[in-house]
């Protein structure tokens, strides 16, 4: 398959899941996800904040943080400027809703460099590999900026090997609703 028909099938695959279906993926996906964050230890894995970089999911994307807001991470909103360039942005848990995906953050709250950052993508492989939506922005983020990078998606999302482009950044550890699967760690 081409980039573009996988994009297609990474987005039918959350899409056609039953409401009930998807929120279970998710809080699976979730649990998986807060059990690695708490695994992390600062002293071996250089991290100096509890900044946790995300996203707000789309439609076609599943509930990463349902299980994260009790815990001592601080969430980080990503906004694009003008020019399509990504900053982070620190804001709180209940600001983390569809409710503000539009907002523009840069000016309200503070910029951070989060040393955690949970990235979005269509598909993902076993070895880091990341198909996102093809604007290139956490492409372009991740690679100037040094933080701990984790995919997020469902078991069906992952695909045995994904044809990369010199501009992809791996991710560090590809987290689903079955599975964690580290690169180098």
């Amino acid at each position: 398959m081409d980039k573009h028909e996988l994009r297609q099938l990474g987005r039918r695959i959350v899409l056609e899941l039953e409401p009930g279906q998807k929120l279970e993926i998710s809080r699976k996906l979730s649990e998986n996800l807060k059990v690695f964050l708490t695994s992390l230890n600062s002293k071996t894995d250089i991290i100096t904040n509890n900044l946790l970089g995300g996203f707000l999911p789309l439609s076609d994307e599943l509930d990463w943080q349902l299980l994260l807001k009790d815990t001592s991470w601080q969430p980080c909103i990503p906004s694009l400027d003008d020019n399509g360039s990504m900053e982070f942005y620190k804001i709180s848990w209940k600001l983390l809703s569809k409710a503000f995906a539009q907002v523009k953050w840069a000016g309200k709250f503070p910029m951070v460099k989060p040393e955690v950052i949970i990235v979005p993508g269509l598909m993902f492989d076993k070895q880091g590999g990341r198909l996102g939506r093809g604007m290139g922005c956490f492409d372009k983020y991740l690679a100037l900026n040094k933080a701990l990078k984790i995919g997020v998606c469902s078991e069906e999302q992952i695909t045995e090997k994904l044809t990369l482009e010199s501009h992809d950044v791996l991710m560090d550890v590809v987290i689903t609703d079955q599975n964690i699967y580290r690169r180098g760690l």
